[in-house]
């Protein structure tokens, strides 16, 4: 059993002051002016009662945090919160009581004292009550902060989980195409094969360094890009054209991991594996209103003869929901010579 939890949150000095302060002088100016007891009585009887008011008051607290609140509400009420209400009046009175009488020894005020007696336990009930309803308020507003704070991290772990998985969906699947591009050169020319496998392999390494990160700079995504299309190229020869466009501003973005990577890829699916002639992939990324605004579009010889699953593209513009909601687009334009995909990521 735990007796001690050192996260239970310990009242502030600074606001018992303030407590014991306000307290205190509300004291003296009643008993003052109103009761028209003597200043030097009126300052102990202040001092006295409100220091030890606020010394149960800290035992309250804390020992209300101890309890939690695993009970239900009445049962609490009835089983705790009265008896121990009624126990703290009646131990702050006597030692209130005793400790006066022995720094007080005046008949007139002692007089007052008893027949006062009612009403200061009238007033511990109020104030107490009221250290419970803080104590108890407080610990609902922690409690419902750290159940937020919890369903804000299983959320995040559920959306960082199925970015994960569609990431880890889209590997498999270029590395596929990149090993059928290697196997069709086997037999045709060992030179490109091997100059195919050395870059596969920077390639691969860029994918397992970057892999556990969600955003990377975007220059270091069209590093990547360039290691990919040159696999390609060896591939593809001339019948693959590049040209890419990028603004200083937007080279330092930041963006999902691997974003750009089905983009092209069906690029080369769809337009340079599918055409006799030479194919243009084109990429422009700039900035555009704090948002960067990336744009690849590839030529084409009409429809693809070859339909696809569309499952790059697809889990693509799944991860840009899940990271971004509805502030991240992905518009795709498709004519008879033109493919185009623009993405916007805030």
């Amino acid at each position: 059993m735990q007796i001690f939890n050192p996260q239970t949150p310990k009242p502030s000095p600074t606001v018992i002051s303030l407590v014991w302060t306000a307290s205190t002088a509300v004291h003296i100016a009643f008993l003052y002016f109103l009761a028209h007891q003597p200043i030097k009585m009126v300052i102990i009887d202040a001092v006295v009662f409100n220091s030890l008011f606020v010394i149960f008051s800290i035992g309250v607290f804390m020992g209300l945090e101890y309890e939690g609140t695993a009970k239900p509400f009445w049962r609490r009420i009835m089983y705790l919160y009265l008896p121990m209400l009624a126990l703290i009046v009646t131990l702050w009175l006597l030692a209130s009581y005793s400790m006066l009488t022995i720094l007080i020894e005046d008949e007139d005020y002692l007089h007052a004292l008893n027949d006062s007696i009612t009403y200061r336990a009238l007033i511990g009930v109020f104030l107490f009550s009221i250290v419970v309803i803080v104590q108890q308020l407080i610990h609902y507003y922690r409690n419902y902060q750290q159940k937020e704070l919890k369903t804000s991290k299983l959320e995040n772990e559920l959306q960082r989980s199925k970015v994960n998985t569609l990431q880890m969906q889209m590997q498999p699947h270029f590395l596929f195409n990149a090993l059928n591009s290697i196997s069709s050169l086997t037999f045709e020319d060992s030179e490109k094969t091997r100059q195919m496998l050395i870059k596969l392999s920077e390639f691969l390494r860029y994918t397992t360094k970057y892999s556990e990160k969600q955003l990377v700079k975007l220059s270091d995504e069209l590093s990547h890009i360039d290691q990919y299309l040159a696999i390609e190229h060896l591939r593809f020869g001339e019948r693959l054209k590049y040209e890419k466009k990028v603004s200083p501003e937007a080279e330092t973005r930041f963006l999902p991991c691997l974003v750009l990577q089905p983009v092209i890829e069906n690029a080369i699916k769809h337009g340079v594996n599918q055409s006799i002639d030479p194919v243009k992939i084109t990429l422009n990324a700039k900035t555009d209103q704090d948002k960067l605004v990336i744009t690849i579009t590839n030529t084409k010889e009409g429809e693809s003869r070859k339909k696809g699953t569309g499952t790059g593209l697809k889990n693509l513009s799944n991860r840009l929901k899940i990271l971004y909601s509805n502030r991240a687009r992905l518009h795709i334009e498709n004519t008879k010579t033109l493919f185009t995909v623009k993405i916007v990521i805030p």
